[in-house]
C-alpha cells in the first residue's frame, strides 16, 4: 500500500512539472501576446535602423559572449534601469532563450517605453548583426 502511494506520488509530480515546463515553453516560442518573441524580419529591420541592444542575461553570461555593440542590463536590473531605456527609437532585447527577455519587453511596456523588441537568444541576434556587418563591408 506505502508503495501505491510513492508511485500515485511520483507520476502527479512528473505531471505538475510537465504542464509547467510546456506553459513556461509556449511563452517563449508563441508570436502571441506582447511578450513573445518578434518576427525575425522585425528585428533585422530594427536593428539595421540602430536600435539599441540590450543583453538582459547575468554579466558573468555576458562576460562569457555577446553581440557587439549591446549593452548588459540584467533583468533583475531593468526597472532600475528604465532612464537608460527613455528616448530610445527602438529597442531589442535578448538573453539565452528567449524566457527573460520575454519579461524584460513586458516590464518595459508597463513603463509606457514602446518600440520593444524581443529578440530571443543572444545568439540569434549576434547572427544578425554578423549578417548585417558583413552585407556593409
Amino acid at each position: 500500500m506505502k508503495q501505491k502511494k510513492y508511485t500515485l506520488g511520483i507520476l502527479g509530480m512528473a505531471l505538475l512539472f510537465s504542464v509547467v515546463l510546456m506553459s513556461c515553453g509556449s511563452a517563449e516560442t508563441s508570436n502571441q501576446g506582447s511578450a513573445a518573441q518578434t518576427s525575425t524580419s522585425s528585428i533585422e529591420s530594427a536593428i539595421e535602423a540602430g536600435a539599441f541592444l540590450v543583453d538582459v542575461r547575468t554579466p558573468g553570461e555576458f562576460a562569457g559572449g555577446n553581440v557587439p555593440g549591446s549593452i548588459n542590463i540584467p533583468l533583475g536590473t531593468v526597472e532600475a534601469n528604465l532612464e537608460q531605456f527613455k528616448n530610445k527609437k527602438s529597442i531589442v532585447v535578448f538573453c539565452a532563450s528567449g524566457g527573460r527577455s520575454s519579461r524584460a519587453k513586458s516590464l518595459l511596456e508597463n513603463a509606457g517605453i514602446t518600440d520593444v523588441y524581443n529578440g530571443g537568444a543572444w545568439t540569434a541576434v549576434l547572427k544578425i548583426v554578423n549578417q548585417q556587418a558583413s552585407q556593409n563591408k
